[in-house]
Order: C-alpha cells, then structure tokens, then sequence
C-alpha cells in the first residue's frame, strides 16, 4: 500500500523548487518504506511463532497463510485451524 501512494507523493513534490523540501521527503519516504519492509519480514506466526512470510529456503509476502504451519492471514491464537 506505502509503494502504491508513492505516484501522489511523487507528484506533490514535484510541484517544489529543488531543494530541501525535496530531500526531505524522499529521505522521510525511504525510510518509511525501509521500516514498513523491516516490520513486515519480522512478522511472527500467532500460532507457531515462526517468521510469517519467509523460510530459509521460501520467501513470498503475499501468501494468504503461514508458510509453516498454515494459519490464515489475520487469524489469532484461538482462530487456528490444525
């Protein structure tokens, strides 16, 4: 969704001279979306506790369940199936 609002962003900024407001923004957008990534490959299973998304040998984000165990995509502790 952050990579998805960047067309806006980008345009809006173009509107500014070059400058700091620029830098600014493009800083505080990489960053953004560096933490959104971090945030997202650290993600734990409810279920198993393992890393959601991502195995040593597999890695795929947009997967609707564990790559484990297979708990859907928002389910908590007790909404597990086995």
């Amino acid at each position: 969704m952050l990579v998805l609002a960047c067309l806006p962003v980008v345009g809006l900024v173009r509107l500014f001279p070059e400058g700091p407001i620029q830098v600014s923004v493009a800083g505080t957008w990489m960053a953004l979306l560096a933490s959104s990534m971090l945030w997202m490959a650290a993600f734990r299973c409810p279920r198993c506790g393992r890393f959601f998304w991502w195995t040593w040998t597999r890695r795929n984000p947009f997967t609707p369940k564990c790559l484990r165990c297979g708990t859907p995509v928002g389910a908590g502790p007790a909404q597990t199936s086995t």
